[in-house]
């Protein structure tokens, strides 16, 4: 059955190009809908210019549009999500360190990798790094430093460093007491070691 601009059917883009001035852009010459938009929204737009232009053409007499049509154009239709690589983790290095020195908010540390080879070497950090446990780190305690190498989604990579203070456990005198009675127990086996 022939509607009222004589064809049996008429497809969107058609449409858009009729009603809507957002469909004229998108389907001239020089413009590609496709890159646009994805057709849930190019349809989204067709049928909201319709709902637009009717309720601006209509009269006090007219009928007016359908509630439900104007309900269910609210909202744009929901695109698929893109599925976006996350970022990953591609390496990771780890150091100990021993605390040798604190002098003007800086830190000189003894490094050894823990798990991987390389050299013992000495370096020095900003004392903030330690935070919050900066104001009781001192000279003799125990550091790790931690290297983690990321590649974004973007394909760009980047390098992550932390360093944190080893805190020791919160022991009391009775616990302190057991575990140097077990120790000096276990001591005894290797006495009669040569």
């Amino acid at each position: 059955m022939p509607n009222q601009w004589g064809s049996d059917t008429v497809s969107v883009g058609a449409f858009q190009q009729r009603v809507s001035t957002a469909g004229s852009a998108v389907n001239s010459a020089g413009g590609s809908a496709a890159g646009l938009f994805g057709d849930s929204v190019r349809k989204w737009l067709a049928l909201r210019s319709v709902l637009s232009s009717d309720s601006t053409q209509a009269s006090e007499t007219s009928e007016k549009p359908s509630g439900q049509l104007s309900e269910t154009l609210s909202e744009p239709p929901s695109q698929p999500k893109i599925l976006k690589r996350p970022d990953r983790v591609v390496g990771l290095k780890r150091w100990t360190g021993l605390i040798l020195n604190i002098k003007d908010d800086l830190l000189t540390v003894e490094l050894t990798p823990t798990d991987h080879e390389g050299p013992t070497f000495y370096t020095e950090f900003d004392l903030s790094l330690l935070a919050p446990d900066e104001a009781i780190a001192q000279a003799g305690d125990i550091v790790y430093l931690t290297t983690r190498f990321v590649q974004a989604s973007s394909g760009y990579s980047t390098v992550t460093t932390q360093l944190r203070l080893r805190r020791t456990g919160q022991w009391s005198e009775k616990e302190v007491a057991d575990i140097t009675k077990l120790a000096s127990r276990y001591a005894t086996y290797f006495d009669d070691v040569e």
